[in-house]
């Protein structure tokens, strides 16, 4: 979204980012006034897609998202986990090859967030894109990862990188065995190391 300093970042060996990485922050941003398939159809049209494809486009991906039959409906009659639900369906629409995902479940309940994370898991599994996860909850991290990277403090650099080897599935049972527990206790060693360095 904004030029690097210095360096550059690629995607596929290109520089030109805008257009090839899809986006979400953890605000859905949904339009309020716009139907939940106007909202989703958005990304297609923005780059071209004549309105009436890129709605029956949205419809098709609604489907796979859980929202089949909301389309006409607006965000303030559904809820939070339905509209994270649109605000992701309406990113992987926009057929980017790269998906940024910016604490997309951060304002939810713990439940629901946790449902998220599993229906996340099971698009993602019948999705060629690349996915970059932001989050601050390290079981989030490691039960959606195949690669963490845990960052210290500002100005932040990679604390250290961790292999995510727990089979695919992961049912949330994931989250109680040995090898889970392991990879938490690794990440947490880093970033409380920063904790330890700024004291009481």
């Amino acid at each position: 979204m904004e030029e690097p300093d210095s360096g550059e970042v690629s995607v596929d060996g290109r520089t030109d980012r805008l257009g090839h990485c899809g986006y979400m922050p953890q605000k859905d941003l949904l339009m309020p006034w716009k139907r939940l398939r106007d909202n989703v159809a958005l990304g297609r049209v923005v780059k071209g897609t004549p309105r009436p494809e890129a709605r029956a486009e949205a419809d098709e991906i609604m489907e796979r998202f859980g929202l089949g039959g909301f389309g006409d409906y607006y965000p303030s009659q559904i809820s939070g986990g339905m509209r994270q639900r649109a605000a992701l369906a309406r990113t992987f629409l926009a057929g980017d090859d790269v998906l940024l995902l910016d604490e997309p479940f951060g304002a939810l309940d713990s439940l629901t967030r946790l449902q998220m994370q599993s229906w996340l898991m099971h698009i993602w599994q019948e999705s060629a894109a690349s996915v970059l996860f932001i989050t601050h909850d390290v079981d989030e991290a490691i039960r959606l990862s195949d690669r963490v990277y845990v960052l210290s403090d500002r100005p932040a650099t990679n604390a250290t990188t961790i292999d995510v080897d727990l089979p695919r599935p992961r049912p949330y049972e994931t989250v109680l065995s040995q090898r889970f527990a392991q990879l938490k206790d690794r990440a947490l060693r880093h970033l409380h190391t920063d904790v330890d360095e700024v004291g009481p």
